[in-house]
């Protein structure tokens, strides 16, 4: 018996797959309606060759951050706002707090180091190297922090 799946075997060329590919590479991802507009092109070329799709929609709770800025010294400096960052259309405005990364040349290997005089961060914006990573993040918001300014190198680094 030849099912649908057979016949994909069977009859399909690297152009299929292909072109698939060459959409995706120009199609944008960072909203869901991107990734679900990626899941009905495969389904749809599943189909065409025969093969049933039962598409799964789970509920999700995803954040998505758009876009965000740094005012300082009236210059603007783009950022990029961490998954389930708080929203402040208006701004924060607070007294800096510079604390230099734990991790010694490692971004991923630091802590926030709050326990030793978490009251330093009260109503502050934290301001500090390497990734806004959520444990660090979490550990100021803990200490009252009023915002967290994790500083990368590069033009519109890890975008």
């Amino acid at each position: 018996m030849d099912d649908g799946i057979d016949r994909v075997t069977r009859d399909i060329s690297i152009d299929a797959p292909w072109s698939l590919i060459e959409a995706f590479a120009t199609q944008p991802r960072e909203k869901p309606e991107d990734g679900n507009r990626g899941a009905e092109m495969i389904a749809e070329r599943l189909r065409g060759f025969g093969v049933p799709v039962t598409m799964h929609q789970p509920d999700l709770y995803l954040s998505l951050p758009i876009s965000a800025s740094v005012r300082s010294g009236g210059e603007t400096f783009a950022a990029k706002p961490p998954a389930f960052s708080v929203s402040a259309p208006d701004g924060i405005e607070a007294p800096l707090l510079y604390i230099p990364a734990a991790g010694a040349g490692n971004p991923l290997d630091r802590s926030a180091g709050t326990l030793d005089d978490p009251g330093r961060f009260q109503g502050r914006i934290v301001v500090t190297e390497g990734f806004a990573l959520p444990n660090a993040v979490a550990e100021y918001e803990t200490a009252g922090a009023a915002g967290v300014v994790a500083v990368n190198p590069g033009e519109r680094a890890h975008w």
